[in-house]
């Protein structure tokens, strides 16, 4: 509806999932690019340190959500840690797609 961007594939995962993946790239930064109900705000950048409450839902910010869209923006995972996480993800992506998505190929 109101996306900043169109989308043409997704990976959706568990909190737990997420929050695994992003740990394993800690120089990567958050980003809330798509909020239920939408915000007035656009994009939302995630202060350093608060990833793991907005992805419990736990932030004062994410009171109001029912669901959100979020960008990891930053260095990509290894290939290793990616490909022990893949059985956890709902996509549209085959894995090949996956990989080659994060690394940015």
């Amino acid at each position: 509806g109101n996306c900043a961007y169109t989308l043409d594939n997704y990976v959706s995962a568990p909190a737990e999932t997420a929050q695994r993946l992003f740990l394993a790239n800690s120089n990567a930064e958050m980003v809330v690019a798509q909020a239920e109900p939408p915000t007035q705000e656009g994009l939302i950048y995630v202060p350093a340190g608060e990833e793991a409450d907005y992805l419990r839902f736990s932030s004062p910010a994410t009171e109001s959500f029912e669901q959100y869209a979020a960008l990891f923006v930053g260095p990509s995972i290894g290939v290793p840690a990616l490909l022990r996480i893949i059985p956890q993800l709902r996509t549209n992506m085959n894995p090949r797609e996956i990989i080659a998505f994060v690394q940015g190929s």
